[in-house]
């Protein structure tokens, strides 16, 4: 669907070229400046391409229609501006013919346009969804590491906001030296959900976590696992209203939060590390072909029918798994979109700590620029597959997911 969509948008915008371009040379004969020759070109090749096609993808958008469309015009006139701009300097400092001056200037703009509309109509931004058959069996998936002052204000975020939703809550401990399992098993146990507090024999870090609640979700025949991390910083009600409005269908296989989205919120955040992820969303992005809002936050939802059939055991085990399942979902082509999530920040985080995973996040757009499947089906993790072993800590007696 993604690719017959752009191949139908490559041949729309062809003639919309061939528009802009006679546009362009008609009012060079008549002696209006290039840069303006250019905008009223481009700016009726635009016209052009959104009645014909573009239209037809709002169209489809619902009740996002508008918001979708003010992206797409924002963007065009960003375009249409920069594009005209470039045209007038080249002429002015090289004195070649406005032709060839647009000329230069047309792979740039092909290449922007090209990269939004692929975001535009990619499998994640789902125009048609198909309605899973009856209430998806949703599991809640809770990563915790030291968490005891917190870990009871986030299960009751969940009971709040998801609770008529979900079907059971995974706690899974990372070996907290505190008081954590203490703390959650007593918030489990008043919490009114099916609760099972797991705690892995050794500490495998945010994605050793991960693959043990992937494993559980699998096996107890969920649809869905929904991941909230324990730290208390992403806010579960943000993706409430997503589950209420059907959004998880068949045709999407990951709703992924965002932290820089529009529509999204961040407190205590500093100006360095929002403009850091900005860059590496945009590098990825690149690298990828798809658009990344979010490296990896702490609110996420997965369909578990892909889980089950996607190769994440051998995916790293510490903080870069998040970045490397978002490669696995690319390479695999499944469909899925970020959605704006609310932040809090009250943490202070190492500068040298940043730099390192800075570093490696590097190393893993290279990889996957270079290899794509082979970098994924390397080995990444460290402690080997058979290191994910769990003990049961407790459970609040309302069901058992696995038996």
């Amino acid at each position: 669907m993604q690719s017959t969509r752009l191949i139908q948008f490559g041949l729309v915008s062809g003639l919309g070229w061939i528009l802009d371009f006679l546009v362009f040379i008609l009012l060079i004969r008549l002696h209006v400046d290039p840069s303006i020759a250019n905008a009223l070109g481009a700016s009726l090749a635009v016209l052009w391409v959104y009645l014909v096609s573009v239209r037809r993808i709002f169209q489809c958008e619902g009740g996002r229609e508008r918001r979708r469309f003010a992206a797409y015009a924002a963007f065009q006139l960003f375009a249409i501006i920069i594009a005209s701009w470039a045209v007038g300097e080249i002429i002015l400092h090289t004195a070649i013919h406005p032709l060839v001056a647009k000329f230069v200037v047309t792979p740039a703009t092909f290449l922007a346009n090209y990269l939004f509309m692929a975001w535009l109509t990619s499998p994640g931004e789902s125009r048609q969804p198909t309605l899973s058959a009856g209430k998806p069996r949703i599991l809640v998936f809770v990563p915790m590491y030291e968490c005891e002052r917190r870990i009871a204000r986030v299960l009751e975020r969940i009971r709040e906001h998801l609770g008529m939703h979900i079907q059971e809550v995974l706690v899974v401990d990372n070996g907290s030296r505190d008081g954590s399992c203490t703390v959650a098993a007593a918030a489990l146990a008043n919490l009114g959900v099916p609760g099972t507090l797991l705690q892995n024999d050794r500490n495998i870090n945010l994605g050793g976590s991960h693959k043990v609640a992937f494993a559980y979700a699998v096996a107890g025949g969920f649809d869905w696992i929904v991941v909230v991390h324990g730290d208390d910083q992403a806010d579960p009600a943000d993706l409430a209203p997503l589950i209420t409005a059907g959004c998880l269908h068949d045709g999407i296989d990951a709703l992924l939060g965002s932290r820089f989205d529009l529509g999204s919120r961040r407190s205590g955040y500093a100006w360095h590390r929002t403009w850091g992820n900005m860059f590496f969303n945009a590098l990825f992005t690149a690298v990828s072909g798809r658009r990344v809002g979010d490296l990896g936050s702490g609110l996420n939802a997965f369909r578990v029918a892909w889980i089950r059939e996607a190769a994440w055991l051998n995916l790293a085990d510490d903080l870069t798994f998040n970045v490397h399942l978002l490669l696995l979902l690319v390479h695999r082509r499944a469909g899925f979109r970020f959605f704006p999530i609310s932040w809090r920040e009250d943490g202070q985080v190492s500068q040298v700590q940043l730099l390192r995973q800075a570093c490696k996040t590097i190393g893993i757009a290279w990889g996957y620029a270079w290899r794509r499947g082979a970098y994924l089906a390397d080995v990444h993790n460290v402690h080997g597959v058979d290191a994910y072993g769990f003990s049961v800590r407790s459970e609040n007696g309302l069901k058992r997911a696995i038996t």
